[in-house]
């Protein structure tokens, strides 16, 4: 399937309000950056947003002010790309990350473990309360001195 680009679509539309497999690209037009950045807001979090601008403060307010799955300031789609960094969504538009180590820690779901040294002082407060527990006990509330 070749890529479709929609300019200016219902943003009641399927197309706007499903998620999109394959290779169409909505444009929403807006007359202001405060527009942009408000119908992000107010809607579901991206999968990627776009921006064409060599405008560095324009870039640094839209990392800040809004929210999704990643990023492409003069492109599209190029952060699913780079096998260097993980890529995923936020919100409706998925969660997790893949590629690389990204996709590994996801995809592995490492197990924590704790091996506690017995003679820590955790074990010493826990129950049975001995003596180390008592003395703390004392020491905190001033109580037996």
């Amino acid at each position: 399937m070749p890529l479709r680009l929609v300019i200016d679509p219902s943003l009641d539309s399927d197309l706007m309000r499903e998620e999109i497999f394959g290779p169409v690209l909505p444009i929403v037009p807006y007359d202001t950056l405060e527009e942009a950045v408000s119908y992000i807001a107010r809607n579901e979090r991206p999968l990627g947003v776009y921006a064409f601008t060599q405008d560095e403060a324009l870039k640094a307010r839209l990392l800040s002010d809004t929210h999704s799955g990643g990023v492409t300031f003069n492109g599209c789609a190029f952060q699913a790309a780079q096998p260097n960094i993980g890529f995923g969504g936020s919100g409706l538009s998925g969660y997790g990350r893949h590629h690389g180590i990204e996709g590994f820690r996801e995809f592995t779901n490492p197990r924590g473990v704790v091996d506690l040294d017995p003679d820590a002082l955790a074990l010493n407060i826990a129950p049975p309360y001995g003596d180390v527990a008592t003395a703390l006990l004392s020491a905190i509330t001033g109580e037996g001195q």
